[in-house]
């Protein structure tokens, strides 16, 4: 069974439909990797999504507006579309950005008798767009309930950087832990607090110091620093813990001449979570290889086999079409 996934993820087509920028041409695309897990089932879909092409060519305020499956196929299709990239048209002098819309489609073969559907149109909103982001974050959250609060919430986020995202998700911490205290009902009594609240307000009334951009967590810096304090497994073990066929590698044809000769051996941290992280390459590869593989692992969601995974580092031979007389290698002072 583990070889059929293999050999159905090598096979995967997927096929993405876009409404053409009048103002911005695609110079790079990326297609969605598809989730071992619609793999392992045989799902299909697609997701429609709208986003701002900023001035620098680059997506931004990516969400999905339809989606035949959000929990399955969101996350892919919205990682993907973030690296794409476009270049300004001949017309557009000032690199204007657009608001734009795509839809991406997830599919096992060319001819697919299933035909998902996401057509939809772009919410009704400024096509300006620093005008969309302070709308967006001067809009009045509905927190009647739970989820009409995660639906405010997912529209603000959409707008905000990383550092900002974490600055918010502190404040409303912050008011859960000190404004509203000891109160029985925490959730209830929050969600009276901020409804019709505005972003900026929320910030306001929260009252705490922004993050740094370059803040890391106690236990970030210790891996940043030191790797190899996490134990060192082999195959037996990883097979022990781990679903290998979720560990695929999708990089560009042309890469593999790089590694179809003299294969590749790179070590992975392998995260508690099932994500990965590439560590190091057995020898030196061009930097546009190593980008690739560390785009690629970073996909990953890999299954666990056993209750409760410890974080390891594992040595992964990278698949690749290797040539008549290839051998691996790497430099003498890598791992033995």
């Amino acid at each position: 069974m583990k070889a059929t996934y293999l050999i159905l993820a090598s096979l995967l087509v997927t096929f993405s439909h876009s409404l053409k920028a009048a103002q911005w041409e695609i110079e790079k695309r990326v297609e969605p990797k598809y989730p071992i897990k619609a793999v392992k089932n045989g799902l299909e879909g697609c997701v429609r999504m709208q986003f701002f092409i900023n001035s620098d060519g680059k997506p931004i305020y990516v969400e999905p507006i339809k989606s035949s499956n959000p929990k399955l196929f969101d996350g892919a299709a919205v990682k993907a579309l973030s690296k794409w990239r476009y270049k300004p048209s001949e017309s557009n002098h000032n690199k204007t950005p657009e608001r734009q819309t795509v839809e991406l489609s997830f599919s096992m073969s060319s001819i697919s008798d299933v035909n998902h559907s996401c057509d939809a149109p772009m919410t009704a909103e400024s096509n300006d767009i620093d005008i969309f982001r302070q709308d967006r974050l001067s809009m009045p959250i509905d927190a009647r309930n739970l989820q009409s609060w995660k639906d405010s919430v997912a529209k603000i986020v959409g707008v905000l950087s990383d550092d900002e995202i974490r600055h918010f998700v502190q404040s409303f911490t912050s008011l859960i832990s000190i404004q509203i205290g000891s109160k029985k009902d925490k959730l209830e009594a929050f969600l009276t607090i901020v409804n019709g609240l505005d972003y900026f307000q929320l910030m306001e009334l929260a009252d705490i110091k922004p993050i740094k951009n370059d803040s890391l967590t106690e236990k970030e810096s210790d891996l940043a620093v030191d790797p190899t304090k996490y134990p060192l497994i082999n195959m037996k073990q990883f097979f022990h813990t781990w679903e290998i066929s979720d560990l695929a590698i999708s990089i560009e044809s042309n890469l593999y001449k790089e590694i179809s000769y003299q294969l590749l051996k790179v070590e992975l941290l392998i995260k508690s979570d099932g994500t990965a992280k590439l560590l190091s390459t057995c020898r030196k590869v061009s930097d546009e290889m190593k980008l690739a593989l560390e785009e690629s692992i970073s996909d990953w969601q890999i299954t666990k086999k056993v209750k409760s995974p410890k974080t390891v580092r594992f040595i992964y031979g990278v698949p690749a079409p290797a040539e008549d007389g290839a051998y691996v290698h790497c430099d003498d002072d890598w791992h033995q």
